[in-house]
């Protein structure tokens, strides 16, 4: 979440749909840690989200040309 400068994980993976997230446990020195997982699905939602500039290239890439050419391309 840091890197998506989501300071609050807990209210941001509120926003994910049940469907699209999870947890893991993994090894660590000190026992089992839980980590959040997200699907693709959710992740795109956290990306979204951010206000980070690497974030906001994505969004802008999504929104202005991918989107755009799906709707055109792709006949529905």
């Amino acid at each position: 979440m840091d890197a998506l400068g989501l300071k609050n994980q807990a209210h941001a993976l509120r926003k994910v749909e049940n469907e699209d997230r999870g947890e893991v446990g993994l090894p660590s020195p000190s026992g089992f840690q839980k980590y959040a997982t997200v699907s693709e699905a959710g992740l795109y939602l956290l990306i979204m989200q951010s206000n980070k500039d690497s974030a906001k290239k994505f969004q802008k890439w999504v929104t202005k040309e991918v989107l755009p050419y799906l709707r055109l391309k792709i006949p529905c």
